[in-house]
């Protein structure tokens, strides 16, 4: 993952390890798969580490749990075979009530 650039207001209104992964999701998103109307990123949460090496994968695991609870994010474990992807995506118009927009939205 490229650099990022953190939102103050962002860290200070969510959290600042949830600004991060938020952040990084929703530059993930502008290349995502899109299914039912809204863009979603595919990824293991081994593979979130390596895109955000800072935090180990638990850590990634314990954020995205932390970003769901506050209904900011929408999760979903897909299975194909014997295997299951993480499908995530952000919850725009719930940021929005919120007050707060993502740069590029």
């Amino acid at each position: 993952m490229k650099n990022i650039q953190l939102d103050l207001n962002l860290a200070t209104r969510i959290g600042l390890h949830e600004s991060v992964v938020l952040t990084c999701l929703h530059e993930e998103l502008k290349a995502g798969v899109e299914y039912a109307e809204r863009p979603w990123v595919v990824r293991s949460f081994a593979e979130w580490h390596t895109a955000i090496p800072c935090f180990a994968a638990v850590g990634i695991r314990k954020i995205v749990k932390r970003l769901r609870d506050k209904r900011i994010i929408i999760t979903r474990l897909v299975r194909y075979g014997e295997y299951y992807q993480l499908w995530m995506t952000i919850e725009y118009h719930r940021l929005a009530a919120l007050g707060i927009t993502l740069e590029g939205e």
